[in-house]
């Protein structure tokens, strides 16, 4: 069962065992049960991309610095979609990852001592990563090209509404 796993995965954490996303997933299909259709504690997810070749991506989004504490909370959520999605359709291809809208560290990778051993690089994609994929083009200079003209326009008025 998918919770069984999640709690033995705990324990792996923060050890020396690296884990990737192909042998999580691949732990989980072997352990998972058929199952109907419900909601849990984790049932929204904040992005969804189904790819063209019907990959379903779940990203659940969050701000660029979470601690230890929120990191193992979010990867439990990424491995219990997994579980879900598998006890309903063991051969559905999934992909789950955590979206960081901007990187704090930039021009420097990311790079957050909190994550541990718990994410492969695939699991987190940060910034230009994050909304390149979820567009499906190159618009990250663009993204931010935007924000920069609204903010220009919009500055006064958000000074404004800062002093309240």
């Amino acid at each position: 069962m998918c919770f069984g796993y999640i709690s033995f995965k705990n324990r792996k954490i923060f050890g020396s065992d690296i884990r990737n996303k192909e042998i999580e997933f691949e732990e989980i299909k072997k352990s998972i049960q058929k199952g109907k259709p419900s909601e849990g504690p984790d049932k929204r997810v904040d992005v969804f991309v189904k790819k063209s070749d019907g990959t379903e991506v779940y990203f659940d989004i969050t701000s660029p610095k979470p601690n230890i504490k929120e990191f193992v909370a979010l990867k439990k959520k990424l491995l219990r979609w997994i579980g879900l999605r598998l006890s309903t359709n063991k051969n559905a291809k999934i992909i789950t990852a955590l979206g960081l809208p901007y990187n704090p560290y930039h021009p420097e990778p990311y790079n957050r001592w909190t994550k541990g051993n718990m994410y492969d690089s695939n699991q987190l994609m940060v910034g230009q990563d994050f909304w390149n994929f979820v567009s499906g083009e190159n618009i990250y200079d663009e993204f931010i090209e935007i924000f920069e003209e609204v903010g220009e326009e919009l500055r006064d008025k958000i000074k404004e509404i800062a002093k309240k």
